[in-house]
């Protein structure tokens, strides 16, 4: 039993951090502490805080409220997304919320130096630092 509850920890823990950094690269960081899901694209809000447009790449539109595919031009009087005619190809979009990235701290190397996130500082030949991206403890 005690085996068996440390097996599943483990296993929690491990899935937990695969989560994390599955989040981290499949995510739009608009900042360094929200982001929007994967292929979307951060726009400005009223406020100047961030929200999300579901679009790869899209247009933010200037009533910072909606958004229009990539290629397209917001038309705000007639809310639509026209093309380069000035056809209207489809409605604009509103924006969705973003999420929290979580905060990872850094490693120190010594009093002056840090390695971003869980990556492991290195001494190099020269006696500076290096920093390997993978969380190893050892270089």
């Amino acid at each position: 039993p005690m085996f068996v509850q440390y097996e599943w920890a483990s296993f929690l823990l491990l899935y937990i951090d695969m989560r994390t950094e599955w989040n981290r690269i499949h995510t739009i960081p608009c900042n360094d502490s929200v982001a929007c899901a994967d292929r979307s694209t951060c726009c400005k809000t009223l406020k100047g805080d961030w929200a999300c447009c579901p679009l790869p790449e899209a247009v933010c539109c200037e009533d910072h409220l909606h958004c229009c595919p990539h290629g397209t031009v917001c038309n705000i009087k007639a809310s639509t997304c026209d093309d380069s005619s000035g056809n209207a190809v489809t409605p604009m979009l509103g924006h969705v919320s973003v999420f929290p990235l979580p905060k990872v701290s850094n490693s120190r190397c010594d009093k002056s130096t840090t390695c971003p996130g869980k990556s492991t500082c290195c001494k190099t030949a020269s006696g500076g630092w290096a920093c390997c991206p993978l969380n190893l403890q050892l270089c």
